[in-house]
């Protein structure tokens, strides 16, 4: 698993203790699926089509009423205009999670969505950056806004990082290989076209392992192909064992053009791995003018080479950006942020 869900696997499985929690997937199973069930949640699956929307949409509307739901909280676009419409129509207080940098809605689909925004009782988006996003893009929005930044079970991480007995035999990478991990969706925002392009300006010690899937794998692959570089990128697909792929690394490295916060970044910080990341959006919100990694400017593959090869020369300069990055790391804690969820939903509750 990558990005958000992560986040918010582990948030449900915390808030579960002290809370009712429903899960519901409205398309089928997802990542954040499995790792639910794993922890013992129980998630409902509606499994919305084109063809079953107004049943469907039923039947999510008599499951709020039947169980009595006091607050829906929604994620991602889909989840915003079902759930929030059915939220609406049941009576209970809403939640939008904003976990990107939105942009302004168009359409008619747009237009609906917006609506739904301005009857949310709360947005929350997962930066700074992210909050300067969503009030752009709703100028309208007068309910309250809370930030509330992504979190990682750190303490986890550490043990299942420090305990790994994984080997780069097993994936294909040379043990002397200087080893950059990269954990994204392949999608454009995370921009590692622009790291292959940089890849060609390093050293062939320099290897690259890309944990993650999405839309543009078969394209980054051909672009690796043309620049001769299929020997120094490995592709793992998506992952559920990330900490033990962080403890094969030397560095870690997120080069998005479009950021919201970068919860891949802070597992890297969180096991003191050396990191390098594009200068946008959130992900300078985690350092607090702290030298806890090196940003670069986005779509900028020179730069980003010059940084990683920076990384890779100078093991004083890794050994301050580990020290500096597992002692900053705490105010992302799960268990922190968990508790700031808790806190808005007993507002909520307790002020309606």
């Amino acid at each position: 698993m990558v990005g958000g869900w992560t986040t918010l696997a582990a948030i449900i499985a915390l808030l579960s203790r002290e809370a009712n929690i429903y899960v519901i997937c409205l398309f089928g199973r997802g990542p954040i699926a499995d790792e639910l069930e794993a922890k013992g949640i129980k998630i409902y699956f509606f499994n919305f089509k084109i063809y079953n929307l107004p049943i469907k949409f039923l039947q999510l509307l008599f499951f709020l009423k039947k169980h009595k739901i006091d607050i829906v909280h929604t994620n991602l676009h889909l989840s915003h205009i079902i759930g929030q419409s059915a939220a609406m129509f049941a009576g209970t207080r809403k939640i939008i999670h904003m976990h990107s940098l939105e942009k302004a809605p168009r359409g008619l689909i747009g237009w609906w969505k917006s609506f739904l925004v301005q009857k949310a009782d709360m947005v929350i988006p997962v930066s700074q950056a992210s909050l300067k996003a969503f009030q752009k893009a709703y100028p309208l929005y007068k309910n309250q806004v809370k930030v509330i930044y992504n979190g990682v079970d750190i303490a986890e991480i550490r043990k299942r990082c420090k305990e790994s007995k994984y080997h780069r035999a097993e994936f294909g990478v040379e043990e002397n290989a200087f080893l950059i991990i990269s954990v994204a969706n392949l999608k454009w925002e995370k921009g590692l076209i622009y790291l292959i392009a940089g890849a060609q300006r390093l050293p062939p010690s320099i290897h690259f392992l890309i944990v993650g899937d999405g839309p543009q794998k078969t394209m980054l692959k051909e672009e690796i192909e043309k620049a001769k570089l299929s020997e120094r990128f490995h592709f793992l697909g998506q992952r559920r064992d990330i900490p033990e792929l962080l403890s094969l690394a030397n560095a870690f490295v997120l080069p998005s053009v479009v950021e919201g916060f970068g919860i891949s970044l802070l597992e890297a910080l969180a096991v003191g791995l050396p990191s390098i990341a594009s200068n946008v959006g959130g992900i300078p919100e985690m350092f607090s003018g702290q030298e806890l990694a090196l940003l670069v400017p986005p779509a900028n593959p020179e730069k980003l080479a010059d940084a990683i090869s920076m990384v890779h020369s100078d093991a004083e300069l890794r050994k301050k950006l580990s020290e500096n990055s597992e002692q900053s790391v705490k105010n992302f804690d799960i268990h922190l942020i968990s508790k700031q969820y808790y806190d808005v939903y007993m507002e909520l509750i307790e002020n309606s």
